[in-house]
């Protein structure tokens, strides 16, 4: 193969850099109601700073201000499943315009996206994981 655009093609079906599980059970996003979703990367998509996180847990990035209880609460059901942590640099890496918080799966895909992370934002987050995880606690 000495065509570049070939070459180029091969390497990123074989790194699956072009996998999207958009649309899949395993991905989910919360909206205002009445708003529209963001555009990319979105829920399904590879976490461009994936690389920046270590673990193997999921992570949930909050961006801006996001109420505490609601936090405390998700922190304690999902303990050992889900690491909390205050997002860095630009939210629109993440998909977000400027609050709310993504969840990154332990593939590093975007597996939900909440805007605004309110208590209705971060209780649909709860439902989508409690969709296919075993909470630690209720």
């Amino acid at each position: 193969m000495s065509d570049p655009d070939t070459v180029a093609a091969v390497v990123r079906a074989r790194c699956m850099l072009d996998v999207s599980y958009a649309g899949s059970p395993l991905t989910g996003e919360y909206v205002r109601p009445g708003g529209q979703p963001r555009p990319g990367p979105g829920p399904g998509d590879r976490y461009p700073d994936r690389i920046e996180l270590s673990g193997a847990q999921h992570v949930l990035l909050t961006f801006g201000p996001v109420p505490e209880p609601d936090l405390d609460r998700l922190r304690r059901r999902w303990a050992g499943v889900l690491t909390v942590t205050e997002g860095r640099g630009d939210p629109r890496r993440a998909g977000l315009a400027a609050e709310g918080a993504v969840l990154i799966r332990p593939d590093g895909y975007l597996g939900f996206r909440a805007a605004p992370a309110d208590s209705a934002g971060l209780s649909a987050l709860d439902a989508h994981l409690d969709s296919y995880l075993i909470p630690a606690a209720a």
